[in-house]
Formats: structure tokens, C-alpha cells, sequence
């Protein structure tokens, strides 16, 4: 209701400033991070990244994305603040940029460099920081004047951050089926593109979640249907880098498996309930075998609803899916995408579905 009311609230007072349209900007993978274009439209001339939107009582501090390394692609843009030129200091670059540039999609557009990591805020204030990821959301602050200037009109704007695929990569709607699970349950969706190594997908997906001291349930939902036989050896593989690198960061870790198939196969879903990672979790990604679903769509929403078969103790709760099909677009037993996602939301879960092409 708050952000409904904002947004009326900034057309009536900046009718100038139009508002970006999903085919307005790209997002994609760039070497070390991603690179965010976003269309030059009449009527404004800088965009900041921030790390919310305004509030609209003007009453809450809102910190500009910072980058900690300069990139040349926006390290030297300025920002005026107060009628003051901000300088380089403590080492932190504003992920700002006046000057746009030739697009072959977009014809002009605003070019931001992502590292995987920005900061906001400062030491002696408060202080954050945001992971960049596909299915993030992230603010557009969008000015009429030059170098994020106060002083003209400005206006807000959040986006969801979605890598640009190959369609025909991937079953008919999953990645659109996968982002919906994933922004229905605040998760994120991870897309496998043909330049990513598998092994460092799932790695990269699963530790930047894992913080040090706090303890931890993770649950892995994993396709073992036939068609993911080239995958499911990479995440054996993967799984032993997971967990090594998971426990440096974390002695407090919890992990449960479900593994799913199809109606008609030989198991509809299989459930390892949680445990601390050992040699017993070796045994069970290791007996992962592929078999059965015959037609593209799986019981991918039966999976997800079986987290309300564990046993959750940590506050914090995390859910990677798995999968190179999308859920059947009508159910064939008693459980919809509703019921997967109030199982998420009811245990407090936080699912990161990783879309794979499929073969």
C-alpha cells in the first residue's frame, strides 16, 4: 500500500520523469560481476543505485550502492550532493552515472558495473551490505539533472534483476515458473547460461549464503529424474567443495536432502531429514540416482511442500532447488504452487531455485 501510494505520489508531483519499462533494461553477466544497462528516456539525465526507495515521509536515511573497487565504468562519475561535488573517499565508489552511451538493444542507455557484493552506509552511521544475484531487487533513483542532483526532480523505482537467456535453452516456461516460486517466496532465481560452469553455479549459489557464526538449515530439493543424468554427477562433485568451504565459514550447519521424480516412478519424493554434515551426507549424495520422467513437467511443487516434513531449528533457513523442468502447469495430485509457497512462507524458508538448460 506504502509503495502503491509513493508511486502515485511521484507522478503527481514529477510527471516528466518516465518510468522503466521491463524491456528497458538489461541485465547480464560481465567478467567479475554483471552489467546493468538501462534506457535513456527524455526527461532525466542520471540514475543512482540505492540500496531502497525514498521514503515517502522523507524521514528515513537512504544510502546511494557503493562498489569498494574502482571499475572503470563508474568510478569516475560524479555526484553532487548539497551543491557539493562528492569525492573519492574511504575508498568506496557510488554506483552512479550521467553519461550515457551507445546500445544496440537499447540504442542509449546508463551502464553500471555489479560486483557480487556493494556496501551502503559508513562505519559511524549504519552500515549494509547487498549480494547482486538474479532475482535481487534493487533501486533506481532517476533525476532530471546531471550527477544525481537534489536540486531538480527525482524519482524512485525498483526493478528485479533478470539475466537475459537463450528460451530455447530451457523447457517450455521454466524459468518463468522457477522465477515466480522464487518471488513469491522473497528467494532468488540463479539461471545457467552456456558460459557458466555448472560446479561453480552451484557453488556460488549456495556460500555466499553462508554467514559465520549462526547456525544454519539448509535443504537441497534436487530433480532425479533422467534427464538431469549429466547434472547430478557435478553435484556429487560439487557437494564435497560445498560442504568444505560451507564449514570454514561454519561449524553450525545443518543439512536435509529431498530428492523428487515424477507420478508413476518408482518414487514421487524421498526425504533426508536434517542432519549435521558428515560422512553420513556423503552416503546420501552419493546413492543419488537418475531414473524415470517420462514427460518434461515434474512434481517439482510436491518437493518444495515436503519442507514441512523437517525438522527446522535455525533462524535461518535456506532452500535450493534444483531442476531443468518446471513444475506440471496443472497439478496432477492435491498440491498447487500456492501450497509449495506457504510451505516456504510458513517455515520461514528462503528458496533459490537454479534453472538448468535442458537436454
Amino acid at each position: 500500500m506504502i509503495v502503491f501510494f509513493f508511486t502515485l505520489f511521484n507522478l503527481y508531483l514529477y510527471p516528466e520523469i518516465g518510468f522503466i519499462k521491463d524491456d528497458e533494461y538489461i541485465f547480464e553477466k560481465a567478467d567479475g560481476g554483471y552489467d546493468l544497462y538501462v534506457k535513456k528516456k527524455p526527461g532525466f539525465n542520471s540514475i543512482l543505485l540505492t540500496e531502497s526507495q525514498k521514503d515517502p515521509s522523507l524521514k528515513k536515511t537512504n544510502y546511494g550502492l557503493r562498489t569498494e573497487i574502482f571499475h572503470h565504468c563508474n568510478g569516475n562519475e560524479l555526484r553532487i550532493l548539497d551543491d557539493k561535488v562528492l569525492q573519492t573517499q574511504y575508498d568506496v565508489f557510488f554506483l552512479v552515472d550521467s553519461t550515457p552511451e551507445p546500445h544496440k538493444v537499447l540504442k542509449e542507455a546508463f551502464h553500471f558495473f555489479l560486483p557480487k557484493k556493494v556496501i551502503f552506509g559508513y562505519d559511524w552511521q549504519r552500515k549494509g551490505e547487498l549480494r547482486i544475484a538474479p532475482g535481487v531487487k534493487i533501486n533506481l533513483r532517476i533525476f532530471e539533472k546531471h550527477f544525481a542532483d537534489y536540486s531538480g526532480e527525482f524519482k524512485d523505482q525498483w526493478i528485479t534483476l533478470k539475466l537475459k537467456f537463450n528460451a530455447g535453452k530451457f523447457a517450455t516456461n521454466m524459468p518463468d515458473n522457477f522465477q515466480n516460486i522464487a518471488d513469491k517466496s522473497d528467494g532468488e532465481l540463479v539461471v545457467k547460461t552456456e558460459e557458466d560452469n555448472l560446479s561453480d553455479v552451484f557453488t556460488d549459489a549456495f556460500v555466499d549464503k553462508i554467514n559465520s557464526d549462526e547456525t544454519i538449515d539448509v535443504v537441497f530439493i534436487v530433480d532425479a529424474t533422467l534427464s538431469m543424468k549429466e547434472e547430478i554427477p557435478v553435484f556429487k562433485q560439487s557437494f564435497q567443495k560445498l560442504k568444505q568451504t560451507a564449514l570454514e565459514r561454519n561449524s553450525h550447519l545443518r543439512i536435509a536432502l529431498i530428492l523428487y521424480r515424477d507420478y508413476g516412478d518408482a518414487y514421487l519424493n524421498k526425504i533426508y531429514p536434517f542432519t549435521s554434515v558428515g560422512s553420513e551426507y556423503d552416503i546420501f549424495i552419493n546413492s543419488i540416482a537418475v531414473a524415470g520422467g517420462d514427460d518434461i513437467p515434474e512434481a517439482v511443487y510436491e518437493a518444495i511442500y515436503k519442507i514441512n516434513e523437517l525438522d527446522f531449528q535455525s533462524n535461518t533457513r535456506l532452500a535450493f532447488l534444483i531442476a531443468d523442468a518446471p513444475a506440471h502447469p496443472k497439478p496432477r495430485g492435491k498440491i498447487s504452487q500456492d501450497d509449495a509457497v506457504a510451505a516456504l512462507k510458513r517455515n520461514k524458508v528462503k528458496l533459490t531455485a537454479i534453472c538448468l538448460p535442458y537436454k
